[in-house]
């Protein structure tokens, strides 16, 4: 402070100009006490993902070291001066070289390096300390989905909204409006762990939002070790021997202990080959809801389990809030899955389920429904008495025909966020559902996609979506007959489309969409010959000032598609990916990609993709 005191006189104050200073320091003290009027911005450590992309931007070596160069960036926890200073000036390395820098690491790992201490994970306030505790039942170095973690956060009544006129009191989660969706607080206190240092982060969506997690490398052991107010209270089969679990669930044995009676959340993690694993976790539900245990249960997360054998009387969990049974490949779900009334997620994502009960109906504190859209998974109509699922923010992969519910019911769904369709509906029919969806004032996210009897893209009726006014992601598949690129909601930040055929050029309406980050174009979604800025099949200009906000952008199939000119004008660009693209277009942009993007310190990650070679 004695330096900057010295320093700030000759700083003025106040500018007509207009003029700012930026200040940046390692000391979060010194931020602190150079402005009281404005606190500190606290830069956050890179992904893994965007450390990775860093050092090869900042240093070119063989695909064979590439584990070398892992176990560099292991060390430096996402600090980008750590890892430019460590590399600046090694263009071309050698596995020796690497080695040297790793061993320099290790002698020289102070305390500079090690970011925070362990201590601060013993002074969280009790709402995040049960929430840092989940972290626990995932195997070490497992890239935890913020789905399943904040999921299983609610599930388990850890995230809490309270009226704003309630009295606050110590060490609970801070007050939150009543309007607020539980989702939403979850996200704040997944924010507040990834801001103390505590969890990092390893994948981000296109939004900026957390996509996978895991607990700080430092912070492994002395939080597994230790003892926190739920561990007896959940079970994680890590397929590990050595766990008490491992006897009730790999065996036949079925004197399960008292306190199998208070478990609240039950997770399998064995992803093993053959029926062994589903035959297994099945038999030991079974058991266990017979014996009169797992009633109190709130989280069952079979996610990956190859096709669990779910019990029939798998409805006496009355408790139940989340069921997770996604890539598990499973052909049906018990009709007794109507009597878990307090279920809010169902995620049959990724299975062979077609239908679900008609007893599904009856849920109606459920809020997230996935479905496997790939296997036309449909929602059947109800039987008796109608009701609506009104707390239903999520549905998704749905496939919608004239016998569906949803062809002229969407609109009884009025607290939808997410929605993601398939359908095979004539013109009629299709504008009854887009009515629908219009009046979906809440959604965030659209999926559509138009097919026909063969599953190949259908024309996609559609009228204005602008009144959607909170719509930030849209994809749409099929033609888009009339366009409506010109009438598209002005907060999109994620646009894909797919065999829209297109005609006329969409780019001086799609530039005008200034949150855009992310735009793909798929395969014949334009079909005109030239195209302002954005992907045609011949020719592609890049004008300044056209979606300055653009992170993410993929060029795909479009095999008559000249080397484009003009990319540097994305200066925001941090991947630009390019599936299924000759191999001489590849060629071009990857040589010529450091005289592009001139004057640009980290130019963006090229990403080949080729799905031929992959199959």
């Amino acid at each position: 402070m004695v330096e900057w005191n010295t320093l700030k006189a000759a700083f003025p104050v106040t500018t007509s100009s207009g003029s700012r200073i930026l200040l940046t320091t390692r000391d979060h003290n010194l931020a602190s006490q150079v402005d009281s009027n404005n606190p500190p911005h606290q830069l956050r450590p890179l992904t893994r993902e965007e450390s990775w992309q860093l050092f090869n931007q900042a240093v070119h070596f063989p695909p064979k070291w590439k584990m070398l160069a892992k176990e560099i960036l292991s060390k430096y926890k996402g600090s980008p001066l750590a890892i430019i200073c460590l590399m600046l000036g090694k263009d071309e390395n050698t596995a020796q070289e690497l080695k040297r820098v790793i061993q320099y690491i290790n002698q020289n790992d102070t305390a500079s390096i090690r970011t925070y201490t362990i201590g601060c994970a013993d002074k969280l306030p009790s709402h995040l300390s049960h929430c840092l505790s989940c972290f626990k039942v995932f195997p070490r170095d497992f890239k935890i989905p913020t789905r399943r973690l904040i999921a299983m956060w609610i599930a388990e009544g850890l995230v809490h909204i309270r009226d704003k006129t309630t009295e606050p009191y110590e060490d609970v989660a801070p007050v939150r409006d009543k309007a607020t969706e539980y989702e939403d607080v979850a996200n704040t206190y997944l924010s507040e762990l990834i801001d103390r240092d505590i969890v990092q982060v390893v994948e981000r969506k296109v939004d900026g939002r957390v996509k996978t997690c895991c607990l700080h490398k430092d912070l492994q052991e002395p939080i597994r070790s230790k003892s926190m107010t739920l561990d007896q209270r959940r079970l994680a089969d890590h397929l590990n021997c050595y766990d008490p679990s491992f006897r009730f669930i790999h065996s036949d044995s079925s004197d399960f202990p008292d306190s199998y009676k208070k478990l609240i959340s039950i997770l399998s993690f064995d992803s093993g080959e053959g029926y062994k694993p589903g035959e297994e976790i099945g038999n030991f539900l079974r058991k266990g809801i017979a014996g009169g245990f797992f009633q109190l249960l709130q989280v069952l997360d079979l996610e990956r389990v190859f096709r669990p054998e779910l019990p029939k009387t798998i409805g006496k969990l009355s408790k139940l809030r989340y069921l997770g049974l996604r890539w598990t490949y499973l052909e049906s779900i018990p009709t007794s899955i109507g009597n878990l009334l307090n279920l809010q997620t169902l995620d049959v994502k990724h299975t062979y389920v077609r239908t679900l009960p008609h007893s599904i109906w009856k849920l109606q504190e459920l809020r997230h429904l996935y479905f496997s859209q790939n296997y036309l998974s449909k929602l059947m109509c109800q039987q008796g008495r109608r009701s609506s699922l009104k707390k239903l923010q999520t549905l998704w992969g749905v496939f919608v025909d004239k016998d569906s519910p949803l062809k002229d019911g969407l609109d009884k769904f009025t607290s939808l966020r997410k929605l993601g369709l398939a359908f095979q509906l004539e013109k009629e029919d299709q504008k009854a559902l887009a009515d629908g969806i219009l009046k979906l004032k809440h959604l965030q996210s659209l999926r559509l996609r138009s097919i026909d009897e063969l599953g190949e893209p259908h024309a996609l009726a559609l009228e204005s979506l602008s009144a959607l006014e909170r719509l930030s992601s849209l994809n749409l598949f099929g033609k888009l007959v009339p366009s409506i690129i010109p009438e598209l909601p002005k907060n999109l930040t994620d646009l894909t489309l797919s065999a829209s055929f297109l005609q006329e050029d969409p780019m001086p309406k799609l530039e005008k969409l200034q949150n855009l980050k992310s735009l793909c174009f798929h395969s014949n979604s334009y079909t005109g010959n030239k195209m302002l800025w954005m992907l045609e099949l011949e020719d592609w200009d890049v004008e300044g000032k056209a979606m300055q906000n653009l992170r993410e952008l993929e060029i795909r199939s479009c095999t008559k598609l000249n080397a484009p000119s003009g990319l540097g004008h994305l200066k925001t660009l941090t991947e630009l990916k390019l599936t299924n693209m000759p191999e001489g277009f590849v060629t071009t942009i990857t040589e010529t990609m450091r005289q592009v993007w001139v004057g640009i310190n980290h130019p963006p990650k090229i990403t080949p993709v080729n799905w031929k070679s992959q199959e």
